[in-house]
């Protein structure tokens, strides 16, 4: 049982040398933090093109369209409140959703995000 247990080990061992030494940990780490790097600007900044269309539009499409009123003005307010909502709602619901996924693995994250949405989508059965 010894002898296996000394086997086991010096072939683990010999596995962590032939990796490091086969690819360099800068290399691969500088490519990594470049695609991270990317990833998360290209993320940001659809992120807040998304807001800036939504408000760009609030006011002359969204207002009149999903709060008609007889002002114009209190239409418009109504869009903007929901843009509001939804600019200052977005990092508390990736906190939940964040400690969720961490917890609990990926999957139960999504169908717990799922069951948040479902019913506020259009065509859902109540």
């Amino acid at each position: 049982m010894e002898r296996l247990l000394r086997t086991a080990r010096a072939r683990v061992s010999e596995r962590r040398t032939v990796n490091a030494s086969t690819a360099p940990a800068s290399a691969t780490s500088e490519v990594s933090h470049r695609r991270v790097g990317a990833a998360i600007v290209v993320g940001t900044a659809l992120e807040y093109f998304d807001f800036f269309l939504y408000s760009a539009m609030a006011a002359l499409v969204i207002g009149p369209t999903f709060f008609p009123s007889d002002n114009s003005v209190a239409s418009s307010m109504a869009a903007l409140a929901t843009f509001g909502v939804g600019f200052l709602a977005r990092p508390f619901s990736g906190l939940v959703f964040g400690v969720i996924g961490d917890k609990f693995g990926h999957p139960s994250q999504r169908g717990a995000d799922a069951c948040v949405e479902r019913p506020c989508s259009p065509g859902a059965s109540s």
